[in-house]
């Protein structure tokens, strides 16, 4: 493969949603969701082992594009358990909806 078609390639790679796992000041293991541009569209609750937030991920990639939904107060559901809230300037779940896409497509 030529060296452009290559950079090009990890250029477009580079412009997915993606979903970034991290430990906060409170000792608690939290995930979040952004834009290709960095926009926050979930910011995931905090969990109590990198493992468990690791699975609400993986629950999210396999089963959300099915099971996804708002609850109350900007909150944000996977079959009928809280994962998460909306990022300040999202609307609602659509837009997570289409993040996930974009990312199963990559993955594909």
């Amino acid at each position: 493969m030529p060296a452009t078609a290559v950079k090009k390639k990890a250029a477009g790679a580079s412009r997915l949603p993606q979903i970034k796992q991290y430990r906060e000041a409170d000792g608690r293991f939290h995930f979040k969701l952004v834009d290709a541009d960095g926009r926050l569209l979930l910011q995931g609750d905090g969990h109590e082992s990198p493992r468990e937030a690791g699975q609400v991920i993986a629950r999210l990639r396999r089963e959300g594009m099915n099971a996804l939904h708002e609850l109350e107060q900007r909150a944000v559901g996977l079959l009928g358990e809280r994962i998460g809230s909306l990022g300040a300037d999202v609307a609602g779940v659509d837009e997570i909806l289409e993040a996930l896409r974009q990312l199963a497509e990559a993955e594909a």
